[in-house]
């Protein structure tokens, strides 16, 4: 009789297993991720629940009955990362503070933080807090205006061995487009003569002291 070895296996996204059998053997199952004719099974890149399934040989010289058949139990296991603030809308040269949590943590478990570019404008940069580099502090362009107002995509990566696939998650970042007014009525003044003028600012997040 076919006997596939090993019986039970938990596995994170983008885990890889390889079961064996007794005899040459016809593989399948109908659960999640890939199974090779060899036996080789690959768990998916990424999911978020804990799934339970099984792994199937049958003897091949029984093609198509599938009459003698063994079975190994897959137990996938989530491992996520989510970043916060999830969005966030700052001026100008102004710091976020950005957290990602992983769930489990490893002690072998890397985190790398990435941003989008913006084309016409400075990305701005990210640095990351050691040890876990699991928060760290984005530093928005500080050039005003803005130009370019599509958000800025900040990315962290977690990988829970150097040889694992990264689990990944983003956050988005708009950096206000700030634009500076002075109105009057706008007349010639003779000496000794004042004028009223108004200062104001559009597309601010927070309140600007305006110094004349």
């Amino acid at each position: 009789f076919i006997s596939v070895t090993p019986r039970t296996a938990g596995l994170f996204p983008g885990d890889e297993k390889q079961f064996a059998a007794n005899i040459p053997a016809y593989w399948f199952t109908g659960g999640q991720g890939m199974l090779s004719n060899t036996g080789l099974y690959r768990a998916p890149a990424s999911f978020t629940e804990i799934d339970t399934f099984n792994v199937t040989a049958c003897d091949a010289s029984t093609l198509p009955s599938l009459v003698d058949c063994d079975r190994a139990e897959v137990t996938l296991l989530p491992y996520t990362v989510d970043v916060f603030p999830t969005s966030s809308t700052v001026l100008p040269g102004k710091d976020i503070e950005f957290s990602a949590v992983i769930v489990p943590s490893f002690p072998e478990q890397t985190v790398t933080w990435s941003l989008s570019t913006r084309p016409g404008d400075p990305t701005g940069v990210f640095i990351p807090t050691p040890p876990s580099n699991t928060q760290g502090t984005f530093k928005t362009p500080a050039d005003n205006p803005v130009r370019n107002t599509e958000p800025i995509v900040v990315q962290a990566c977690a990988k829970r061995t150097p040889s694992s696939q990264p689990v990944c998650d983003t956050a988005t970042v708009s950096v206000r487009n700030i634009q500076f007014f002075v109105t009057g009525p706008g007349h010639t003044l003779l000496p000794n003569q004042t004028m009223q003028l108004t200062a104001f600012v559009q597309g601010s997040a927070e309140p600007l002291k305006v110094t004349w």
